[in-house]
């Protein structure tokens, strides 16, 4: 189904039966199909981008196919469409971060922070983010998953590793926490210049040390 006629070859298959008869869950609604006509417009509008990665539109119709089956259920459908193992388990994975992000999406508002919705969207591979795209009625939610695409996915901040080396922080899990508190800031166009970077990951490695200093004579009352 890497091809762009995805969704005739779908409907065709549904007029045939042959979806209902591989799984009854597989037939589609009226939802389904509104949900994979967009999945074709947003697949060819990110195709247009010629960016990497390049988005599978096999798996984008899988999860358009298979939207609202719940998990046990989802488990039989891939056992009669003879997933790989291996397979099998990527793309039950890929609908558990699917589910996560969309239970977020729910709640986050058009005044909330772009980096909120980096956040929800940076574990999801391309074709998760696209069905999300493809997924929702809200304009503003439409508008600002194409800005990420566009924009924020390969979002680079101005300073690395070594900057927070140089501050006296040790490599630890405060490394990742900082950096993506800078990305976030970043993003939101907080600290959008190298020096906003290096101001901001100063006050963060100070507040980390004083926590540390702090600890240590804690335990060090304690004895």
């Amino acid at each position: 189904m890497e091809e762009e006629h995805a969704l005739e070859c779908l409907e065709r298959m549904q007029e045939l039966k042959v979806l209902p008869a591989i799984h009854p869950l597989l037939a589609l609604d009226d939802d389904r199909v509104r949900v994979l006509m967009e999945i074709h417009k947003v697949h060819t509008w990110y195709s247009l981008l010629y960016q990497d990665p390049k988005a599978s539109i096999f798996k984008l119709s899988l999860l358009g196919m298979t939207m609202g089956i719940e998990r046990e259920n989802l488990e039989q459908v891939t056992e009669r469409l003879r997933f790989p193992e291996r397979e099998r388990r990527e793309f039950m994975a890929q609908r558990d971060l699917i589910g996560e992000a969309l239970a977020s999406m729910i709640n986050w508002q058009d005044n909330d922070p772009l980096s909120s919705l980096y956040l929800m969207l940076d574990p999801l591979p391309v074709e998760g983010v696209l069905f999300l795209m493809a997924r929702s009625r809200k304009e503003s939610i439409r508008k600002s998953i194409s800005t990420y695409l566009t924009r924020n996915r390969s979002h680079d901040l101005l300073i690395a590793g070594d900057d927070l080396l140089a501050l006296g922080l040790r490599s630890g899990p405060s490394f990742a926490r900082i950096l993506n508190t800078i990305r976030a800031a970043s993003i939101d166009r907080e600290a959008s210049t190298r020096e906003k970077q290096l101001e901001l990951a100063k006050h963060l490695v100070d507040k980390v040390l004083n926590r540390e200093v702090d600890d240590s004579w804690k335990r060090r009352a304690k004895k």
